[in-house]
């Protein structure tokens, strides 16, 4: 697997991970839930940065150029934007249906099927 697309397919993986873990804090209200939620969250989206950087460094602009690099961007976005509603208003839930949702966003059957094999 090469670089871009190891990173992908972690980016991916830790945020399903962390969306069932946030998923397992709604249902339970474990803490443990909630903490290894926050680090998958964490770790996914320094991940994705990481992804995004290499990305621009390879294309030379902002990866806006198709559909799945605006899919891949606004991701990004959304999962900034729930990281700081989360941090700052102390909502411990959001995700739980932040992570799901962007997973389903930037994981296509081309992308997933190249991961799996």
């Amino acid at each position: 697997m090469s670089g871009p697309l190891s990173l992908f397919c972690s980016m991916a993986t830790f945020y399903l991970i962390g969306g069932g873990a946030y998923f397992g804090y709604l249902v339970t209200e474990k803490g443990s839930f909630l903490r290894i939620g926050k680090g998958f969250w964490i770790v996914g989206f320094l991940v994705h940065s990481l992804f995004l950087l290499l990305s621009v460094i390879h294309v030379g602009r902002l990866p806006m150029g198709g559909p799945f690099e605006a899919a891949n961007f606004f991701a990004w976005a959304v999962v900034l934007a729930a990281a700081l509603s989360t941090f700052r208003y102390r909502i411990r839930v959001l995700g739980a249906f932040v992570l799901p949702l962007v997973f389903f966003l930037i994981v296509n059957r081309r992308k997933i099927k190249r991961c799996l094999l």
